[in-house]
């Protein structure tokens, strides 16, 4: 597909990017905006934006504007805004207003940050150290994580060196 383009919603409700057409770049694109496909607004993407003619996109006359507060006033508060330009039907943005979701794999990745913060909770710079200042208040914070390890190293003996009085 030739069109491009990129768009944010902000927490106020503004919808604001950009639309652009590889074979057609002098037009201003007409968007449509659907929120859980109905289609709910129109703009002209016609604003200029300085970001946008210095990518090269067109001559920067590309930019869209529009304040959708009433519309996200939606009765459970979830929504799916999409933005697809009229001509053609492609949808380039759409994000999900009112819902969370983890992303895939977030498990599995807590469980990996887990494993080294255990990892780091009994390194030895951090058991030999005294429980002050920096060191101490990280070694709290892992505790706090009930970090345990499965099983715990012992510290390599030293040896004494030439220099070691022994007594």
């Amino acid at each position: 597909m030739t069109i491009v383009g990129e768009a944010a919603l902000d927490a106020d409700g503004v919808l604001h990017g950009w639309c652009w057409d590889a074979q057609r770049p002098q037009d201003r694109l007409l968007l449509d905006v659907s929120i859980n496909n109905e289609v709910v607004a129109s703009v002209i993407a016609s604003r200029f934006r300085e970001d946008v003619r210095d990518r090269k996109f067109g001559d920067g006359y590309h930019g869209f504007h529009l304040i959708l507060t009433k519309l996200l006033e939606l009765p459970g508060g979830c929504a799916q805004i999409s933005l697809h330009e009229r001509r053609s039907g492609y949808s380039f943005w759409h994000k999900t207003v009112g819902e969370f979701s983890l992303p895939d794999g977030l498990e599995s990745r807590i469980a990996a940050c887990k494993a080294e913060l255990g990892h780091l909770a009994w390194s030895p710079s951090l058991l030999n150290s005294r429980m002050g200042g920096k060191i101490g208040t990280i070694r709290a914070a892992l505790a706090e994580l009930n970090l345990e390890r499965h099983k715990r190293r012992k510290s390599p003996e030293r040896k004494p060196s030439k220099d070691t009085v022994l007594r």
